[in-house]
């Protein structure tokens, strides 16, 4: 998930990353399956850093709670958003 959240970031989707840095989190929380494809730590980071920037203290806050609240069914669903393009202003 925190490299289809660096894929939004690069696209210019922050809403989008933080959900699924959000939901990475989570994840990573409660998963007692073993990753067998580590994430790039440093880029996810460094992209975290980026969309934390470019949204407001508030926006962050709640998409990240979204994100940690997401279910697996609605993955597809936020990864979708990442082929919308830049997030409305």
């Amino acid at each position: 998930l925190s490299d289809l959240a660096t894929l939004a970031a690069r696209r210019h989707r922050p809403d989008v990353a933080v959900v699924l840095f959000g939901a990475a989190d989570g994840t990573a929380e409660t998963s007692l399956l073993t990753v067998a494809f580590r994430p790039d730590r440093e880029a996810a980071d460094r992209h975290l850093a980026e969309v934390r920037r470019r949204l407001s203290a508030e926006e962050f806050a709640q998409c990240w709670e979204r994100g940690r609240r997401l279910g697996v069914e609605d993955v597809a669903m936020v990864i979708a958003e990442i082929s919308e393009g830049p997030a409305p202003s």
